[in-house]
């Protein structure tokens, strides 16, 4: 099913689609969460382009990805990045997820942006609180 999915490039035409669609609503003030996000790295330029305060979430799952959605997590400017659990749904290596997963995450990310993890760590809950408008 990933194969046909990735020929038929179905996440990018719903990417484009989603984008057209919030575009007659929403200016480009709006701030947008892209859940689970996996890439293209295409995806990241266009979503910002159009959305500018546009957050790209990573969970547990990530840890699992293929060369090309590492690339495009990797390519996710820092100031737009965030971890997320999914509990119970997407956890680390495929294991039922926990929100200390977000730790596990934030070391998989760190490794690939070769990053210290409480780098990773600090910047995302700093993006949380800038994007959902939490006091510190």
């Amino acid at each position: 099913m990933r194969k046909l999915f990735g020929e038929l490039r179905v996440p990018e035409v719903a990417a484009k689609e989603l984008r057209e669609i919030l575009g007659r609503y929403f200016d480009a003030s709006a701030h947008f969460m892209i859940h689970h996000f996996i890439g293209p790295v295409e995806e990241i330029t266009k979503w910002l382009d159009a959305f500018p305060h546009t957050m790209f979430s990573v969970g547990g799952v990530t840890t699992l990805s293929p060369a090309d959605q590492v690339a495009a997590i990797k390519a996710v400017p820092v100031g737009h990045l965030l971890l997320e659990t999914d509990a119970p749904y997407f956890g680390l290596a495929g294991a039922p997820g926990t929100p200390y997963d977000d730790f596990g995450t934030a070391e998989v990310v760190a490794n690939w942006r070769e990053v210290d993890q409480r780098e990773i760590l600090r910047v995302t809950v700093e993006n949380a609180r800038r994007f959902f408008r939490l006091a510190r």
